[in-house]
């Protein structure tokens, strides 16, 4: 019954016969600022005396944004790919701080990327 009232989140369960070496995941990251969500809420006013409203959906509708690809990133993830993070390029970057057998495994990797 508790299933009933909370919000669906969207979760699904997703069988294939594929080997998981072959699944890939696709990330696309929008930047979303209060400039963006703003003309939709002026744009969804109409009213005929207010040319200046319409002259701007018009704009917008004949010109779309030149900035939409520059501020969005995609990135497709491989099964087990290893993203270093800005921290750990840091830290891996130095022989010194690398210990263990992972952290020399690491500190080759970016030592090969760069």
């Amino acid at each position: 019954m508790a299933d009933l009232l909370e919000p669906d989140i969207g979760t699904a369960i997703y069988r294939s016969n594929d080997p998981i070496e072959n699944l890939k995941i696709r990330v696309k990251l929008k930047k979303v600022t209060s400039s963006t969500i703003l003309p939709e809420t002026i744009f969804g006013k109409t009213a005929a005396d207010d040319m200046e409203l319409m002259d701007l959906r018009l704009k917008r509708e004949t010109f779309p944004s030149v900035h939409a690809e520059q501020d969005s990133e995609e990135y497709i993830f491989c099964w087990q790919e290893k993203i270093f993070s800005e921290r750990e390029w840091r830290m891996y970057s130095d022989k010194v701080n690398c210990q263990t057998v992972l952290e020399q495994k690491y500190h080759e990797e970016i030592t090969k990327t760069r």
